[in-house]
């Protein structure tokens, strides 16, 4: 099993600031994505009905667990539907109670700028956006950020940086933001220590983040294998993994994302158990909203292949820590 080995790396990781090129991938992100103003409706009616939907499922979806979970949430999400809805609807709650206080935004990890985890908060009565992320954008001066400023009427500046070292002022902004890249970013603690230094007193952070790296195909990849191998990124040893991961025609011909082991392959992850993120971000952050999806495939893997199950746990692993597929967070930073 590869446990000991991915706590070493967790270990190793601790104090240290990514500075690795993706290049390999920029291509994919810098196609054209159609920019609307406006959002869907069914968008804006599945915000509306999400928080309900969900606290009608709490007792079902408990019993469906059967499990303690050891740290603070507010509701549990089985899959993803309605779990960004419901957050999100939670977070722009707030923000439009005090709109004129949210000047400044920041979004990291906004890739190239069109998609619609950009163009969601584009649409918000927020004057100022800025994002950052690890890969420069050949066509954000000449393409991207012109488009955007003519859509949406902003002030838009995206930089190329880690979200470890920032090169923004401290208490500079009022909104942070990111959609898939607590998970993947190494040092978390170095990373919230930063978003709570640039985040003025008050100010909010919203982070949805997933698949949790001990969940099923928590490296992204692993479940092009088929069900029964959810987790082999944890039960193989790391020669047998290596290689699996390692095959690229394999990936090309069975998997829905061809490239869905490059993140494998870079071991670009914080493997972080649930707890773990909970426990930093309650090092620096009020706890406000806390979505926590559960794995309906972890679920069905935990039935199937119970001897896998054991041992899992009997290597030191939680049922929570192999369910807890994802998070979706509202924090605030705290007056003083």
């Amino acid at each position: 099993m590869r446990l000991t080995l991915i706590e070493n790396k967790k270990k190793e990781n601790a104090a240290f600031v990514q500075q690795i090129s993706l290049d390999r991938i920029s291509d994919q992100f810098n196609g054209f994505k159609p920019l609307r103003k406006k959002e869907p409706l069914r968008r804006i009616l599945s915000r509306l009905i999400s928080r309900r939907m969900l606290f009608f499922q709490q007792t079902k979806i408990k019993n469906v667990l059967s499990v303690p979970i050891n740290f603070p949430y507010n509701f549990l999400c089985l899959g993803d539907r309605f779990a960004q809805d419901a957050s999100l609807a939670a977070m722009l709650s707030l923000l439009h109670k005090k709109p004129d206080e949210i000047k400044n935004m920041l979004i990291v990890g906004c890739g190239s700028g069109y998609g619609e985890d950009v163009q969601f908060w584009l649409r918000q009565p927020i004057k100022n956006i800025y994002g950052i992320d690890a890969i420069r954008h050949t066509l954000w001066e000449s393409k991207i950020i012109p488009d955007l400023i003519q859509k949406y009427d902003k002030n838009i500046i995206f930089k190329q940086t880690m979200a470890e070292q920032t090169p923004f002022e401290s208490n500079f902004f009022d909104f942070v933001t990111s959609s898939a890249v607590i998970e993947h970013i190494k040092s978390v603690d170095l990373a919230i220590t930063e978003m709570h230094r640039i985040l003025r007193p008050g100010g909010y952070a919203w982070h949805a983040f997933g698949p949790l790296y001990y969940s099923y195909a928590g490296d992204h990849c692993i479940n092009a294998y088929g069900r029964q191998h959810g987790y082999d990124h944890l039960l193989c040893g790391e020669d047998t993994y290596r290689r699996m991961i390692e095959d690229d025609q394999f990936f090309k011909h069975h998997a829905e994302d061809p490239l869905c082991n490059y993140w494998a392959k870079q071991q670009q992850f914080s493997y972080y158990k649930p707890e773990e993120y909970i426990r930093y971000f309650q090092k620096y952050f009020q706890l406000v909203d806390v979505v926590l999806v559960i794995s309906p495939e972890g679920l069905r893997y935990r039935k199937l292949y119970p001897e896998k199950w054991n041992q899992l746990k009997e290597n030191g692993l939680e049922d929570i820590d192999l369910l807890a597929k994802g998070f979706l967070t509202i924090l605030q930073k705290p007056l003083n």
